[in-house]
């Protein structure tokens, strides 16, 4: 698990009860264990917000989830590139 601690920083600042810190460790360490995603960080924090991580079967059954966030999708021109 390679993450950023600015990223950390970002979670631990949006998740504010220690609870949530540690449950969201413990999901997103099991998440990366078994699933198939493509994901940044923040875009799993969303998914987590949303739902905690229940993804369902797709976890275990080697699915590949797509994690974007709709409001980054909207930045991105047809190139690709972030439109600010």
């Amino acid at each position: 698990m390679s993450r950023l601690v600015f990223d950390l920083e970002t979670v631990f600042e949006t998740l504010s009860l220690q609870i949530e810190r540690c449950h969201y460790l413990a999901r997103r360490s099991e998440l990366e264990r078994n699933a198939v995603y493509t994901a940044d960080e923040f875009d799993l924090l969303a998914v987590y917000q949303a739902n905690q991580f229940n993804v369902g079967e797709a976890e275990f059954d080697g699915t590949h989830l797509e994690c974007k966030l709709p409001a980054t999708d909207a930045l991105l021109n047809t190139s690709g590139l972030v439109q600010l």
